[in-house]
């Protein structure tokens, strides 16, 4: 048997390869199966001093933190509205915000010019999004990454590997 993964092709390839910014430390919402292809994506692209995974079950975010090691720290969803580390960048892996009224009680006020990230595609904006873009914030949707993601699978099917170009967003946006 043979297995593949496009995770990490789409999120580096859609999402941080267009980040200029160096990162050092990291929160990441969510500690389910696209954690860990997020979590090697951002080792490759930087050495990072610290990620805080905040999860509604800790038991997911420790076993995270046993394969990754002790840059993982560890950390309740319910403590982000006091979470104040100094933040390079937000990553939401959590279903949180697929329905409009979903909400990330997250202080947004205590993050000011870093880069916030939704994984989520549909909506494009997410609430977490727009109150991110709110206070001055760099933002990207998980659109790029779902595409990156397709490109991967595309090629790794017909070893023909598809341009993408802003009408490859344009067509998608037409059928989200």
């Amino acid at each position: 048997m043979y297995g593949d993964n496009t995770d990490v092709f789409g999120f580096y390839y859609g999402i941080l390869s267009k980040i200029k910014k160096k990162c050092k430390k990291v929160l990441i919402i969510g500690a389910g199966g696209v954690t860990s292809s997020v979590i090697v994506a951002l080792k490759k692209k930087w050495r990072l001093k610290k990620i805080y995974i905040a999860n509604r079950n800790t038991k997911k975010s420790f076993i995270l933190k046993r394969k990754f090691g002790k840059v993982i720290e560890v950390m309740k969803l319910r403590n982000l509205q006091i979470f104040k580390d100094n933040i390079d960048l937000v990553v939401n892996t959590s279903s949180l915000g697929l329905k409009p009224k979903d909400k990330i009680k997250l202080n947004f006020s205590h993050f000011k010019r870093k880069i916030f990230i939704d994984l989520i595609y549909n909506p494009e904006q997410t609430f977490f999004l727009k109150m991110a873009k709110k206070f001055r914030n760099r933002i990207y949707s998980g659109l790029p990454m779902f595409i990156y993601q397709a490109q991967k699978s595309f090629k790794i099917w017909t070893n023909i590997l598809p341009k993408v170009d802003q009408g490859t967003y344009k067509l998608l946006r037409r059928y989200l």
